[in-house]
């Protein structure tokens, strides 16, 4: 499992548009980590934007179908990037920035995981929560997004899929 998720971390790290909007709303790259220790360490709020992979998982067994699923965590501060706290539309609707700025980098995860392998391995599942803020003070907020893949089964010595 860490074999996939350090493939799609690898992959979504070397992304130019992730790297572009991240380098235009933030003035930094996207820092990518998979799993952590503890809530101490990295990602936090000095990381942002940041996406972490956890909770990696498969399924096999003598079914058809093996069934593949990982989670990923998206960290942004409207803060970082040197901004009011909302984006006010031309109707003069409030959104707030943390909000927009997680989700246009989920929108351009779903892309690029759309198109991973010339677009042979899309996930089956792509689910999104804006899961908010995190911490006391506001700075950081997040969103999680659920994966997961099915493929038809190869039993033997080559059996595990190639992300």
């Amino acid at each position: 499992m860490v074999e996939m998720s350090r493939k799609l971390a690898e992959h979504l790290k070397n992304s130019q548009a992730l790297d572009d909007y991240c380098q235009q709303e933030f003035g930094k790259g996207i820092t990518v980590a998979v799993e952590y220790a503890n809530t101490n360490e990295v990602p936090d709020i000095n990381s942002v934007p940041y996406l972490m992979f956890y909770n990696a998982g498969k399924v096999e067994g003598l079914a058809k179908q093996a069934e593949y699923s990982c989670d990923l965590v998206v960290g942004v501060s409207s803060e970082a990037a040197g901004e009011d706290n909302y984006v006010v539309t031309d109707s003069e609707v409030y959104i707030l920035r943390s909000y927009k700025l997680a989700s246009d980098i989920i929108q351009i995860i779903q892309q690029e995981l759309n198109n991973y392998k010339n677009k042979k391995l899309p996930p089956k599942v792509f689910q999104v929560v804006f899961t908010g803020e995190v911490d006391q003070a506001g700075r950081l907020w997040t969103a999680l997004i659920h994966l997961e893949w099915e493929f038809d089964q190869i039993l033997g010595p080559i059996g595990m899929t190639d992300f």
